[in-house]
């Protein structure tokens, strides 16, 4: 399965198990989930076969600039070239963090993603985009870099942990919405919340085709920012405690707020798609304990918003005006968002 990213093709390969060999000459440097590593010691030790590796927790607070510099060094160490292959193994952080550092080392190295999440299969290891955190600023340093090579295998969601895997239905749900696809009836008939490899196909698939003209973000690729704009001032006044799956339902259920709020989506639609949120048991509330922290700081973590436009305090946002049509509404005053947030604060 290949796709084009604006001039970049990238290739998909659907496999199971952990590919034996990753081939080509040069250096090939792993960075590497410490948690996977510890689940598939020997069949990433198989892949790995000697190369260097960098290992880390990838938690969200290690998406930063001080772990950046740290696998610097370690390409500079080993005298990596372009033509070195960084490859990530991972969930959505250790995705992120080798794309950037491949997309800045040298200013451009070969990229490869073993992505081991249902939401980096379907997501962060999708599109291009790359990012690391500044402060409590969620990826407001990143580059538009597509790797050459993604390795889908879902075999390793069976070690997932319901609560990594709910962060993946989140995203998957947000992409049945933003387009008319028959992914939403799927879902939506899939009561034990199996996650087929149908279903990672066709959320790719939405994906990659609105990424695939717009891979700087300027145009329909902005609808995949449905819900993510309140998710990611959830993620920073929680300090990171809300995991970014569940700031996204979040974020989704105040877009559905809004769209009520203006008249943009049908009460009757509106449920529809809260039940499907309730069906995958995401979250419908948060902490009431943040809602300080949201009215002292949430305009000026909204006001940071990588994707504002302009100077004052208007902002642009995702919205629904049906269950599987989004859209971009412009000129919402950052006031609105903050009352919209605080309706999920009981």
């Amino acid at each position: 399965m290949k796709y084009r990213i604006g001039k970049h093709l990238s290739e998909l390969i659907f496999n199971s198990g952990i590919p034996e060999k990753i081939s080509g000459n040069g250096l090939n440097l792993y960075i590497i989930d410490k948690n996977i590593l510890t689940f598939y010691e020997k069949e990433i030790n198989l892949l790995i076969n000697g190369s260097p590796c960098y290992v880390f927790n990838a938690h969200e607070k290690n998406k930063c600039i001080e772990e950046t510099q740290k696998i610097y060094r370690k390409l500079h160490n080993y005298k990596a070239i372009r033509e070195s292959k960084l490859i990530g193994i991972g969930g959505g952080i250790t995705t992120d963090i080798t794309a950037y550092v491949a997309s800045t080392y040298m200013r451009g190295c070969r990229l490869y993603l073993i992505p081991t999440t249902f939401v980096s299969m379907i997501d962060a290891a999708i599109g291009g985009k790359t990012g690391i955190n500044l402060d409590s600023r969620k990826n407001n340093l990143g580059t538009f870099y597509p790797a050459e090579r993604v390795y889908i295998n879902p075999d390793f969601l069976k070690s997932l942990s319901k609560q990594e895997l709910d962060q993946g239905w989140a995203e998957c749900i947000k992409v049945a919405l933003i387009k008319p696809s028959s992914l939403f009836k799927i879902l939506l008939n899939n009561k034990k919340r199996e996650i087929s490899t149908d279903i990672i196909r066709k959320a790719i698939d939405i994906k990659a085709k609105l990424c695939r003209w717009d891979m700087e973000d300027k145009g329909k690729r902005r609808l995949l920012n449905l819900g993510h704009t309140f998710a990611h001032v959830l993620e920073s006044i929680s300090n990171y405690d809300i995991f970014h799956g569940n700031a996204v339902a979040l974020g989704i259920r105040s877009a559905i707020n809004l769209s009520l709020e203006l008249g943009k989506l049908k009460v009757k639609e509106a449920v529809m798609i809260n039940n499907l949120l309730d069906q995958y048991e995401l979250p419908g509330s948060c902490d009431s304990d943040l809602s300080d922290s949201l009215i002292n700081h949430g305009i000026d973590i909204l006001l940071s918003d990588k994707k504002r436009s302009g100077n004052d305090e208007m902002l642009n946002l995702i919205l629904l005006n049906k269950r599987n049509k989004a859209y971009l509404e412009k000129n919402i005053n950052a006031d609105k968002y903050l009352k919209i947030l605080l309706q999920i604060m009981p």
